[in-house]
């Protein structure tokens, strides 16, 4: 562990390694124990496929291995964004051998075929879409019937900035509704992190558990970098996205350019007031999702 951190050249602080440390001690401890307790459900339901998320992260290639080596197939649902910046996605050639290329999923099942571009990863790619997603934007009313709601999405990592820019758009926007959604993690120090925004009259704070619900409610979405932003495309949403050292290995320029929160809000707000860019909406999710779930499930003998 202290010659991993070395790596980062003094970014990683003594008391951040120690509490890093003491973490990676705690689950290798306890990942042999959580191995044996998979593996004897596993040996007790006898699947033929059985579905992992984040099977691509190494940290269960043992659990995988065993189970491959039984004769089960592995698959792994993407659960959000991934690309050709995300290490759990992206294997060099050293993967072909037989002992490590045994401790990852044989089939990544992805939302669309948009994500398989870019990640260099030795499983089968299939696209079987996001069922729940489409049943939401199915039910969703037209852009045009909505209101006047902007989404802004956490960016977690500068509660103060994204403050800001709410305050400073809100001047910008008259007749708007913000709509502040907080990271999960921050629910429960919501009031700590941005007591600036508590009964603010034009800002409100996300009441939806599910992310959908909201988004059907919007006309745009403001984020930084996350699939937040692609679902939000598929809602219809405009899509505007907050300039950060993620963006250019996230998103780009896929929903047109980046803005600067100090220096952009003006523009943000021309944006928002303009309405929709078109985003090619397909590819990110894939239309009949149930259908190509039904047809996975068929062609793995999961299903009859």
């Amino acid at each position: 562990m202290h010659r991993y951190a070395a790596l980062f050249s003094g970014a990683i602080s003594a008391e951040q390694e120690r509490t890093i440390a003491a973490s990676v001690r705690y689950q290798e401890r306890r990942a042999p124990l959580l191995q044996d307790a998979f593996l004897t459900v596993i040996d007790r339901l006898d699947p033929h496929t059985v579905v992992l998320e984040d099977a691509s992260y190494g940290h269960r290639g043992g659990l995988i291995q065993a189970m491959k080596k039984d004769g089960r197939h592995v698959a792994e649902p993407q659960h959000g964004w991934i690309g050709p910046s995300h290490a759990a996605y992206n294997y060099g050639s050293i993967f072909r051998h037989e002992g490590l290329h045994s401790q990852i999923p044989d089939e990544l099942l992805l939302f669309g075929e948009y994500w398989g571009r870019s990640i260099q990863h030795p499983a089968t790619l299939t696209t079987i879409g996001k069922p729940h997603l489409q049943r939401a934007m199915a039910s969703a009313p037209p852009v045009a019937d909505r209101e006047n709601i902007a989404l802004i999405a956490s960016s977690i990592t500068d509660p103060d900035a994204t403050t800001s820019l709410i305050l400073a758009l809100r001047k910008k926007l008259p007749g708007w509704r913000l709509r502040f959604r907080p990271h999960p993690s921050e629910r429960a120090t919501l009031a700590d992190r941005y007591p600036s925004l508590i009964d603010v009259v034009g800002v409100e704070i996300d009441p939806h558990d599910d992310l959908y619900e909201s988004l059907a409610d919007c006309r745009a979405v403001v984020g930084v970098a996350s699939t937040v932003l692609f679902e939000a495309a598929s809602f219809g949403c405009d899509v505007l996205v907050r300039r950060s050292p993620f963006t250019e290995y996230y998103v780009g320029e896929l929903f047109g350019p980046a803005y600067d929160d100090a220096r952009d809000v003006e523009a943000m707000a021309a944006r928002l007031r303009a309405g929709n860019t078109p985003v090619d909406v397909e590819s990110f999710w894939a239309s009949h999702s149930l259908d190509l779930v039904r047809r996975w499930a068929l062609s793995t003998g999961t299903a009859d």
